[in-house]
């Protein structure tokens, strides 16, 4: 049985600003799994730079794609505040990388 809400398209004027939790039950609505679209998608067009942010950090791929290849990045570009959401991306590509010391790692005095 399906229920209404299961191909309901998110709005902001419908169900209010997107926040985590609402973002995790949007996300299973059986459109969206359909669609492919993850939660980091879904954030991205939305233009939520604070989730998409916060998915970033819990390791959710910006690379990964919708059933047609287009990955949140793309959506971010195209989504209602575009500007925003793309330099949250473009601010994690240029982060400094950092490699973690292991057991083998020797710094070397100068």
């Amino acid at each position: 049985m399906y229920l209404e809400k299961d191909f309901c398209v998110y709005h902001p004027d419908v169900e209010g600003r997107l926040t985590m939790p609402l973002l995790n039950e949007i996300a299973e609505r059986k459109w969206y799994k359909r669609m492919g679209f993850n939660r980091l998608i879904v954030a991205s067009f939305v233009g939520e730079s604070v989730l998409v942010h916060q998915l970033l950090e819990e390791g959710m791929d910006p690379k990964a794609e919708d059933i047609y290849g287009r990955s949140a990045v793309w959506w971010s570009k195209r989504g209602w505040a575009s500007d925003i959401v793309v330099s949250v991306f473009v601010s994690r590509l240029h982060a400094p990388l950092t490699c973690p010391p292991t057991a083998n790692h020797v710094t070397q005095p100068r």
